[in-house]
């Protein structure tokens, strides 16, 4: 989905019963909706797939979006995201979950996606 609707990913958690992703969607080619529309059908039946599992994993409606207008809020988002599982208890530090962004945040090669750079940054 990255490639076909050219968003910068800054960073992601996918948390046993929701997702997390801040990205910057390129307005010429698709909006924060439609971004979402083509990642939720495939990721959901992926992971029904994979867990044998037919539950409703994504609420109904368009999800919860916000505009950030700081690089400072741009960095604490970032972090906020990867450190929702050890909030939540399933790890101790960030970088023990497979399933986000904190791997990449911190230069490590196990990181499972690219992050972008935002503008006078590193990534996230």
């Amino acid at each position: 989905m990255r490639d076909r609707y050219r968003f910068r990913l800054f960073a992601w958690v996918v948390m046993p019963e929701h997702v997390h992703l801040l990205i910057l969607p390129n307005p010429d080619v698709a909006s924060v909706s439609r971004i979402l529309q083509g990642i939720k059908g495939p990721f959901a039946r992926r992971r029904g797939a994979l867990l044998g599992q037919e539950r409703r994993f994504w609420l109904r409606g368009g999800g919860y979006d916000r505009d950030i207008f700081s690089r400072s809020e741009l960095v604490e988002k970032a972090r906020y995201i990867d450190e929702n599982p050890v909030r939540r208890g399933l790890v101790a530090l960030a970088t023990e979950y497979p399933w986000s962004s904190a791997r990449g945040h911190a230069g490590r090669s196990d990181a499972l996606l690219r992050l972008d750079r935002h503008v006078g940054g590193k990534a996230g």
